[in-house]
């Protein structure tokens, strides 16, 4: 009720980082133990795409803007899945966002709707792996000794 509304000015936080300035832009985010986990857009104009996580007791992380990544993605969903608990390989909670975005590599006319299971895109981060190559512009098979800890870890 408006007769009994107060706003905390202690309590305003800047909301770059945590929602687009245009609320028509796509974005999604979720809160894990206190931490905010967002993908949505970094400036004012809605072009530089950012996926990071703060407001928890971590320092703020955030991924560079590289059109290569991230070309003009539109963020649909999050989710968070829980592998820490019981598990054998020491795997850690994740994070997934999902978003569809313009091909580099074909036709922008043509488009498609995948749909995975969660078992699925686990195993895909087992390998093999591709990796961007600067002086060629291209994606490339990751011919290398597996990083440790591996991607999806």
């Amino acid at each position: 009720e408006l007769s009994g509304f107060t706003l905390d000015q202690v309590a305003f936080e800047d909301g770059k980082g945590k929602c687009p300035y245009d609320p028509t832009k796509g974005h999604t985010g979720l809160i894990v133990d206190g931490e905010l986990y967002s993908a949505t857009f970094n400036n004012f104009l809605g072009t530089e795409p950012v996926i990071l996580r703060n407001l928890g007791p971590h320092y703020s992380m955030k991924t560079e803007y590289l059109t290569s990544w991230l070309n003009e993605p539109h963020f649909v969903a999050s989710a968070y899945v829980q592998e820490s608990a019981a598990s054998s390989t020491g795997d850690d909670d994740k994070v997934y966002f999902f978003f569809s975005e313009r091909a580099v590599e074909g036709d922008v006319d043509v488009s498609a709707i995948c749909r995975y299971h969660i078992l699925e895109v686990k195993k895909a981060f087992e390998g093999p792996y591709k990796e961007y190559r600067e002086q060629a512009q291209k994606w490339g098979r990751y011919s290398d000794e597996v990083p440790s800890p591996r991607p999806g870890a």
